[in-house]
């Protein structure tokens, strides 16, 4: 019946009343809570007609099935992108959407405790504080601000000097040299679309549950990344791009040169050990966010990525796990994730899309790396619960045939 079929997708029409579930969260909160549900967002009068068509495509879903792609955790679970609230924060002259108000406090969190962390390691020149640094920054804040950074350079989030403190500035605590970023992902990864060879990160080419093959990717990108990318970014025609990553990098290596010549510990812990340690995240974040790709659509979002829903992971790093859904529409905004993946569930299905549930993108890659891809079994929706897959997963390791993609 139509009351029952409204349980999962049927939320997007019908205006839920809201209710305080977190105490002292500022009242830009509201917002974001009816922003994550999908019966609130703006677009609703235009999207009230797909509502009622995705309704009907699945009246005739079981309540198991409904309840499956329920997103409860994005939806209902406070935010954990900051650390702490800061009392009386003015959260409107740091971003520019108060829906943003999680990253408004988690940039002051980092200002208040990985910009001191950095002196005093540096200042103090011993082994103890670069270590606390490296623990601190690495447990507590890495994923938080590399996915705020993110954010930031996609919707250009923040208010005049807290984007360049969010996007340039804060990127170089987190072993990310500034002005890289932006070239890297959003022109290149997002302008090509994980297709080698003119995505330099794409994933095509390998065979995705081979160590050896991930540690070529990482290398690669690790060397290559100071030269490769400037080039690119001239080929494409973006010579203002290629400009600022020459420039940044150069800035950025005599200037670590300089403090090098003073105190050489503490250096080598923020600066040094860092960036290793983040371009090895990085790649293998983006390598477990495109491990599987379906060979009947390797070009599509749906084919070259997966979703991941009610993970406590996706609570401290804005819906990442939503990765379809960032690749659909990369200028999207996180708190609406949720509504736009239950209304394109009949896409998920036309496409043979992968659903996890419960887990992180680490998990993802880490299992398949190591040989234990029988673990994901349990956390897949696209098996049990939704639509039987027409490709497996060990289909979808192998490396993209170029030919037959042409081809096609």
């Amino acid at each position: 019946s139509w009351a029952e079929c409204r349980v999962s997708v049927g939320a997007s029409f019908e205006r839920a009343p809201f209710t305080k579930r977190v105490p002292r969260v500022p009242s830009c909160a509201r917002r974001v809570f009816n922003a994550r549900r999908p019966t609130m967002c703006k677009e609703a009068g235009q999207n009230v007609g797909a509502s009622k068509r995705a309704l009907k495509a699945f009246s005739d879903w079981t309540e198991e099935e409904k309840s499956s792609t329920d997103c409860n955790v994005e939806v209902h679970h406070p935010r954990e992108e900051m650390l702490f609230m800061i009392p009386y924060l003015p959260v409107k002259w740091i971003v520019k959407d108060e829906l943003d108000w999680p990253i408004a406090h988690l940039i002051i969190n980092a200002l208040l405790i990985v910009q001191p962390l950095a002196i005093f390691a540096w200042w103090t020149n011993s082994h103890m504080a670069g270590v606390m640094y490296l623990l601190v920054v690495a447990k507590l804040f890495h994923g938080r601000i590399i996915l705020c950074m993110h954010y930031a350079q996609h919707c250009k989030a923040f208010k005049g000097m807290w984007q360049t403190l969010a996007v340039h500035v804060m990127p170089a605590f987190f072993g990310l040299p500034p002005g890289l970023y932006r070239a890297h992902h959003c022109l290149m990864h997002h302008g090509e679309g994980n297709v080698h060879p003119r995505d330099l990160s794409s994933t095509e080419p390998f065979q995705r549950d081979k160590i050896s093959h991930f540690l070529f990717y990482w290398i690669r990108f690790m060397v290559g990344i100071w030269v490769e990318l400037p080039i690119y970014a001239f080929l494409k025609g973006e010579m203002a791009l290629g400009l600022q990553c020459t420039g940044s990098s150069l800035a950025f290596v005599t200037l670590v040169h300089q403090l090098w010549t003073h105190n050489q510990i503490g250096l080598l812990y923020v600066f040094g050990l860092y960036m290793p340690i983040n371009s090895f995240l990085l790649m293998f974040g983006n390598w477990s966010q495109h491990i599987f790709i379906n060979p009947e659509c390797p070009r599509s979002p749906y084919g070259y990525s997966y979703n991941i829903l009610n993970a406590p992971s996706n609570l401290e790093v804005l819906n990442d796990g939503f990765h379809i859904e960032h690749h659909l529409n990369s200028i999207k905004h996180w708190a609406k994730f949720p509504s736009s993946f239950q209304k394109n569930l009949p896409k998920y299905k036309e496409h043979d899309a992968l659903l996890f549930h419960s887990i992180s993108v680490m998990h993802v890659g880490f299992w398949v790396l190591t040989g234990q891809i029988h673990m994901l079994e349990p956390y897949r929706l696209s098996e049990k619960s939704t639509w039987p897959l027409r490709t497996s997963l060990q289909d979808r390791l192998k490396p993209v045939d170029q030919p037959r993609v042409k081809a096609a």
